[in-house]
């Protein structure tokens, strides 16, 4: 197939940031290329599959190249659809590169390329220091009808009933969770993101796990639950269990990202002379079901210790090939408990279920992954911070 440009546009239209996630709810391979009148020469972000795996900018490669192109908010950027032979230098989950690129241009640690006065609208907007998370393209097969909230409206309420799902068609949606303080909130998701859980449809009585918020007027879009939960019934019992041990994860990253405490430093003593599953920053493509006992995710900081997840039978251990949700092994070690057992999962015959997944249960999983990635990272450095 001949290589063309499939998209191009300013990037006052479209920042770095809103492309890097565009590109990944695509699975898009090919190379971004920018240029602007400030730059003697274009740069080049590398994708595969999604993700960022290389880039270049000047003198600078790889990760570091990607960030300082956090500051170019003037130029004209045109993708080119490629299957690209590149090796590997990122490592970083695409929503953790897009926060720690946006927190490091607000801190002003990376130069501006372009007019101050176009600077471009950080991720997280001068009303809220939460991350938005945007869905991938709408679709609109599912949708069956629409609904419309009004700015402050209640879309849903934690611990109330429900086992409907909607995605945004327009608007941006905040998320809270209930503390002692009050409501707190976690996350904004914006257009192509989902409200809802898949699980809620095998579930009596199933409640909600936060409340939503509409942000401004926002425009719904009620999927076809009988399609969905016709069509999830169908997926294996392997496969249904991932998706139930993400969603396991979410909340309690989610209930992470609001407790008051430090770093549990006291996990030293539970891990210390014991060799983890996976080991944190180093690569794996293992994975594994946990048949029996309990096993821990811990993302190892300077300061200490922080427990991300609690996983107990029928959740899945490793590195799933299909998604990044910045926890192990990149992001976190696996510890188990004295008496776990696991059993291995066959890569290749869940990438092979996956691929022949619809597409609205990818888009549905893709946006799990990324609400995952970010709450971890929004949670973890609320932890280090109060250290």
């Amino acid at each position: 197939m001949k290589n063309s440009i499939v998209f191009s546009g300013e990037l006052g239209f479209l920042n770095l940031a809103d492309l890097i996630q565009l590109l990944g709810n695509n699975n898009s391979s090919g190379i971004l290329r920018i240029t602007s009148q400030y730059a003697k020469r274009p740069s080049f972000i590398y994708f595969k599959n999604g993700d960022p795996v290389d880039a270049s900018n000047g003198s600078l490669n790889g990760i570091d190249a990607v960030y300082s192109l956090f500051g170019w908010i003037e130029g004209i950027f045109e993708f080119t659809l490629i299957d690209i032979e590149v090796n590997k230098k990122i490592n970083q989950n695409r929503m953790e590169i897009i926060l720690e690129g946006l927190r490091m241009l607000d801190d002003e640690k990376i130069v501006i390329l372009g007019t101050v006065a176009n600077k471009q609208e950080s991720i997280a907007d001068k009303h809220s220091t939460k991350p938005l998370v945007k869905g991938p393209l709408i679709d609109y097969m599912y949708v069956v009808d629409e609904e419309e909230f009004f700015d402050g409206a209640r879309i849903v309420e934690e611990n109330k009933f429900g086992n409907w799902m909607w995605v945004i068609l327009n608007g941006i949606v905040e998320i809270f969770k209930a503390t002692h303080k009050g409501p707190e909130l976690v996350l904004r998701i914006g257009k192509g993101a989902f409200i809802g859980r898949l699980t809620s449809f095998f579930v009596r009585g199933d409640t909600r796990h936060a409340t939503a918020v509409a942000k401004g007027d926002v425009q719904l879009g009620v999927l076809d639950s009988q399609r969905l939960s016709s069509e999830y019934a169908c997926m294996s019992s392997e496969f249904r269990n991932i998706v139930m041990s993400l969603e396991n994860r979410l909340d309690q990253v989610t209930d992470l990202s609001i407790e008051i405490g430090k770093s549990d430093n006291d996990l030293y003593d539970f891990i210390k002379g014991k060799s983890p599953f996976f080991v944190q920053g180093e690569k794996d493509t293992r994975l594994f079901t946990i048949t029996y006992g309990k096993a821990f995710v811990i993302h190892k900081t300077l300061k200490g210790y922080i427990k991300l997840a609690t996983l107990s039978e029928g959740d899945f251990v490793g590195n799933l090939p299909f998604h990044s949700i910045g926890h192990e092994p990149g992001g976190a070690s696996v510890f188990g408990s004295k008496d776990i057992e696991v059993m291995p999962i066959d890569t290749d015959v869940l990438q092979k279920e996956y691929n022949n997944t619809p597409l609205i249960f990818k888009k549905i999983m893709e946006h799990l992954g990324n609400c995952i990635a970010v709450t971890t990272t929004v949670a973890c450095n609320k932890n280090k911070s109060r250290s």
